[in-house]
């Protein structure tokens, strides 16, 4: 069988919308985050919008807003904000494509800007066995800390990733598919050797269309 590598990307590709974004307004609805934070959502979000903010901040505005919880409780939350708002969104595109992957065989790599506590319970909604997110730091105490634990994987920093990844597991990125949503995810779109847009935002499209990509609309739409 076929051990192809299959690289897809999470909100807006395997989903059809942002998981992380209804993640922030769920923080900005439980009084047990503080007033402060509430107020960085909201104003934060807003020049997140206008290109002010990286997109790290908004996983970092989350470790300060979720700072001193445990992570077994964590854990148990996000698996029910799995199945409450990730899975009802997937892609029946991208769901089918994933399928076909597996069913052939190939290595199929979730690669995320999102936070692990997120990406888990939807790797293991799918089977898929390897995926690579954002890490918040815990202390001693497995409760959170108002801090990342390593890179945000967005844009260069996840095709950097994803270059170490290949050269350490000897995996032929010429023959691997990737599957991205984003203008930040045309980087590592680039390195593989049947990159798909996927219900692409307009810079990746325009990307994809002058580079003869395939583009995928969520409804199952292929165009050239």
């Amino acid at each position: 069988m076929s051990r192809s590598v299959a690289v897809f990307d999470l909100d807006g590709t395997i989903t059809v919308g942002d998981s992380h974004a209804r993640l922030l307004l769920g923080l900005l609805r439980d009084p047990a985050v503080a007033r402060r934070t509430r107020v960085e959502i909201v104003a934060g979000s807003l020049a997140y919008l206008t290109g002010s903010l990286p997109n790290a901040w908004t996983k970092e505005v989350v470790a300060r807003a979720w700072r001193g919880r445990e992570r077994a409780g964590l854990e148990a939350s996000m698996e029910r904000f799995c199945q409450a708002h990730i899975l009802p969104d997937l892609s029946r595109s991208v769901l089918q494509r994933l399928r076909e992957h597996q069913g052939r065989g190939d290595r199929v790599l979730l690669l995320s800007a999102s936070l692990t506590l997120m990406v888990d319970p939807v790797a293991r909604a799918l089977g898929v066995v390897e995926r690579r997110a954002v890490d918040l730091a815990f202390d001693g105490q497995d409760r959170v800390q108002p801090a990342l634990d390593g890179p945000c994987y967005h844009g260069p920093a996840k095709a950097r990733w994803l270059e170490a990844w290949a050269s350490a597991q000897g995996a032929d990125l010429s023959d691997a598919h990737g599957y991205g949503n984003s203008h930040g995810d045309r980087h590592f779109l680039a390195m593989v050797g049947h990159p798909v847009a996927v219900g692409p935002d307009p810079l990746l499209r325009l990307h994809a269309r002058r580079r003869g990509w395939e583009i995928l609309a969520h409804d199952g739409r292929v165009t050239p």
